[in-house]
């Protein structure tokens, strides 16, 4: 029960934290990601979707 409430609040808040680092803040997503790997959370979506999400960053910020 712990661990399913633990998994449920990382979730959360990686979603939190999405919002702040597609304004382009790249530290965030590093952050995000290591917190979730030092859980133990990690699995193949969340890598995907950090490597997305970065890639996302960097082509905005080569657009403008």
């Amino acid at each position: 029960m712990f661990n399913e409430m633990r998994m449920l609040y990382e979730i959360r808040k990686l979603y939190e934290i999405r919002k702040v680092y597609e304004i382009g803040k790249l530290y965030e997503i590093r952050k995000v990601y290591e917190i979730r790997k030092l859980h133990g959370i990690q699995c193949v979506f969340d890598l995907k979707s950090f490597l997305v999400i970065l890639f996302n960053i960097q082509f905005s910020n080569i657009s403008s």
